[in-house]
């Protein structure tokens, strides 16, 4: 609404698929020691095509975008600790808690997305799922670094009931839009979504699996009737 190209988590699934896999290798270089750290380079063929990012797993980057795009402004919204907990545990929880065999059937889209939130939940909560505690710390850190990392005059602490206004004023927008702000990636939606993707891959693996068999079959059957006549 305000004229950026917004990268961000679901953008990858719909336009990018394809990079799934270098974030991986980005998250793994960072926070496990495997492969070069991306730096600059790397995020501008990642990112050269968008004015705006969101979402992970952008922001497990965080200090090396900040080096990378010294003159970007930023945005952290003051959500409530109890609320983002409860949202990020049930979507996360529920969709790593679904039976993703099916997603070896489609890896550009559905297998390396898993594998990329998998890392990232598990650095969240230290490799436990359940320990509450460790996932609250990891969202105190992120705004802890935010705060710490970027210099003020670039930074806006913005909460969605504030409207407009001051978010078009830190980005120096005249025009601040006439509709109300919008809420949307609700738990309910994102689930929904999700729910959507998952019997898209179970229907592709099914029907692969069925061609896997079919087809031998009908050359067999082929091969007899030829082997009768």
């Amino acid at each position: 609404m305000l004229g950026y190209k917004t990268y961000h988590c679901a953008e990858i699934r719909l336009r990018a698929a394809g990079t799934y896999d270098l974030w991986i290798e980005a998250l793994r270089a960072k926070f496990h020691g495997k492969g070069k750290r991306y730096g600059k380079v790397e995020f501008d063929k990642l990112l050269g095509d968008y004015s705006a990012i969101t979402d992970i797993p952008c922001l497990m980057f965080t200090e090396e975008l900040i080096q990378a795009y010294p003159d970007a402004k930023f945005l952290i919204t003051t959500r409530d600790e109890d609320s983002w907990v409860k949202s990020i545990t049930g979507l996360f929880n529920t969709i790593l808690g679904w039976n993703w065999y099916v997603a070896s059937f489609d890896r550009l889209r559905v297998q390396s997305y898993v594998e990329m939130i998998t890392i990232v939940w598990n650095l969240w909560t230290g490799g436990n799922w359940k320990d509450e505690q460790k996932l609250r710390q990891s969202f105190r850190d992120h705004y802890a670094l935010v705060r710490s990392k970027v210099p003020k005059d670039r930074l806006l602490e913005f909460h969605p009931s504030d409207g407009w206004e001051p978010l078009c004023k830190h980005l120096g927008i005249r025009d601040v839009p006439a509709e109300p702000y919008p809420r949307v990636n609700d738990l309910a939606f994102t689930i929904a979504i999700f729910d959507i993707l998952w019997w898209a891959t179970a229907k592709k693996a099914a029907t692969d699996v069925a061609l896997k068999v079919l087809i031998p079959g009908v050359a067999v059957g082929v091969g007899m009737l030829v082997y009768r006549l």
